[in-house]
Formats: C-alpha cells, structure tokens, sequence
C-alpha cells in the first residue's frame, strides 16, 4: 500500500481527494496546517507528499525539507491553483 501525505488547507479538497485515494488502495493522512504537517512528517513514513503551495498564506515549500529529511526517497509534488 503506498503511504500518502496530503498537505492542503482547503478541507473540501482534502475530503473528495482522501476518499478518491483511499478507494485506490492508498493510506492517505491529511494536514491541514503547517504545523500539522510538521507534526505528521517527524512520525509518519510517506511515499508520496502532495503538498499545497499556499497554505493560509505560509509557502508550503517550507515543508520540503522536514519531509525529505524524514526519507529522502519521498516523492514530493507541489500542488497550485
């Protein structure tokens, strides 16, 4: 099962793209906030991050290096509208 991290502050999105995923096999976990982020990167192994470029107004590429430093094999794609 591929381990996805969802990293988006638009609750709406997370919910169809968690259940959509979730369909597909994946075990996905959604942050919401940076912090939460931070939080879920220093105890959760991801094999994929989808992370939001703008979070309540913060660059989510802060979290890029919290992420890869936790496995640098973690694919990581940033997301914008």
């Amino acid at each position: 099962m591929i381990r996805l991290i969802l990293v988006d502050d638009d609750v709406a999105f997370t919910r169809v793209l968690k259940r959509a995923m979730t369909a597909r096999d994946y075990e996905v976990t959604v942050c919401n906030t940076i912090d939460e982020a931070r939080e879920t990167a220093a105890v959760a192994h991801a094999d994929v991050v989808l992370l939001d470029l703008n979070i309540s107004g913060e660059s989510g590429t802060v979290l890029i290096d919290a992420f890869s430093a936790i496995n640098p094999k973690t694919r990581i794609v940033v997301l914008t509208a």
